[in-house]
């Protein structure tokens, strides 16, 4: 239609000779176009591939305009990899993502104290202090100064004397309750038997995806995450569902012929429902961005705040590692002066 506009001179208030020119040579390209119109691409796929001799393979008929307007896919979804969060190169640490944190933990082990739940933090006359219990034994830590990576979600729950406009910034956070459901394949038959490598499905359904793992390709088995929700939407909420209504919501048989014959040992984890995490992450909303988050951007007293909540690369590691430089920037410059 664009190209049709460009030909009729629709747009001509606009583009100049030279550029209407080479607007249509672009579209064309970009469009797969001949003469001017649509008539299908081998970009959308064969019916029949093409082989040796005389074998051209048939390209797969165009879907109707109207098809492609109703379908919800152009809502977000075909954009969602364009992002600047979801563009390609994507890496992952062989292992799963959690080797970042056990590289971490390698390097510092001496100075982590694990099965500790902080269950007060508190401001005193000399800096900060933190009241955690330890296998039933309850400990106080007492410092000049105390950096609170806590979920908001987690901190709201515990005790402590931060100001009220903090209380309030606090209080006013919402976090995403996204879930994840994984299955266990015997065969990786996503990989023998439909040649998909990696990436991912759309769905319309509760699972709102279905992801295939990009690690492992040609092994014997796998693991398919059958569902994965945002939960930024109320009713994208899979922890309202018991675990085996979860696992029993993720079923891809209108992709997958034979889906749930051909996968077990399901298991799914909603982080509303972690006890450390309430939450995926923080969602704050643009007026927020000008209130609340500013406000635990500053210490209150000897009291700093990090995590992802405090970026603008919300839900990855990233965000809380760059969140977490800064406030030691500002904890070393206030050291300093």
């Amino acid at each position: 239609m664009l190209a049709k506009a460009v030909s009729s001179g629709g747009l001509d208030q606009t583009l100049s000779a030279e550029d209407r020119e080479r607007l249509q040579a672009a579209l064309a390209t970009f469009g797969d176009l001949r003469d001017g119109r649509y008539q299908g691409s081998e970009r959308a796929g064969y019916l029949e591939p093409p082989g040796a001799a005389l074998n051209f393979g048939t390209v797969r008929a165009p879907l109707p305009l109207s098809e492609l307007l109703k379908a919800e896919y152009w809502e977000y979804k075909a954009a969602f990899p364009e992002s600047y969060e979801q563009a390609a190169t994507m890496l992952q640490p062989v292992g799963g993502m959690d080797q970042i944190a056990r590289a971490f933990a390698r390097r510092v082990h001496q100075l982590l104290r694990y099965d500790s739940v902080v269950d007060e933090i508190r401001k005193t006359a000399s800096g900060a202090r933190v009241v955690y219990h330890q296998h039933g034994t309850r400990h106080v830590l007492d410092s000049e100064y105390v950096i609170c990576t806590l979920p908001m979600s987690v901190l709201k729950t515990l005790a402590h004397d931060l100001a009220p406009a903090y209380r309030a910034a606090i209080a006013e956070v919402r976090y995403a309750t996204s879930a994840k459901t994984a299955f266990y394949a015997p065969r990786r038959w996503w990989e023998q038997d439909e040649g998909i490598y990696g990436g991912l499905s759309w769905t319309s359904r509760e699972i709102t995806q279905i992801l295939y793992p990009s690690h492992g390709i040609g092994q014997r088995d796998g693991v398919l995450v059958g569902s994965y929700t945002f939960g930024v939407l109320p009713q994208d909420d899979m922890g309202r569902y018991s675990v085996a209504q979860r696992l029993a919501l993720a079923s891809g048989e209108k992709l997958h012929a034979g889906y749930a014959s051909k996968l077990r040992d399901g298991v799914c984890v909603a982080w509303s429902k972690v006890p450390y995490s309430a939450g995926s992450w923080a969602e704050w909303t643009p007026q927020q961005r000008g209130g609340s988050y500013r406000t635990l951007l500053e210490p209150d007293g000897a009291i700093y705040f990090a995590g992802e909540h405090l970026s603008n690369l919300m839900s990855w590691q990233e965000g809380a590692i760059l969140s977490a430089h800064r406030t030691i920037e500002q904890l070393a410059a206030r050291v300093r002066a």
